[in-house]
């Protein structure tokens, strides 16, 4: 299997954060680094969050994408074979129920990973204008 693990821990909105925010842990163990002649790596992925209805039809209610670039000196690329490729997502999102969609792709080889996710935001409380 040759996809792109992907790790995910979802944060509801708060009062520094108006979105959900996801941090994700890609795996970096099928992505193909370019060998500079420095000995540094490089690569280049496509991340996608699309947040779903959670009923029948599935409409997009919302989503983002980045391509995320890294450039890692040799240390930094042995440190990400063991522990992954952190990123972070934020999505501004009604109260409600959703079912996310966390998509990844390796911009060079096309490889790809993918991570389905229910949520329910809750109404901000008044008092702490956290969810509840």
């Amino acid at each position: 299997l040759n996809t792109i693990s992907i790790d995910a821990r979802l944060h509801p909105p708060d009062g520094l954060h108006p979105g959900l925010l996801v941090d994700s842990l890609l795996g970096s163990s099928h992505v193909t680094f370019t060998l500079g002649p420095d000995g540094s790596r490089s690569a280049q992925l496509l991340i996608a969050l699309i947040a779903f209805s959670d009923a029948p039809g599935r409409v997009i209610l919302g989503q983002t994408s980045e391509v995320l670039k890294f450039h890692f000196t040799p240390a930094q690329y042995q440190l990400s074979l063991g522990n992954g490729l952190p990123v972070r997502l934020q999505l501004p999102l009604k109260p409600g129920h959703y079912q996310l969609r966390l998509g990844v792709t390796d911009v060079s080889s096309g490889r790809t990973g993918t991570l389905e996710m229910p949520v329910a935001i809750s109404a901000p409380d008044a008092r702490t204008g956290t969810g509840k």
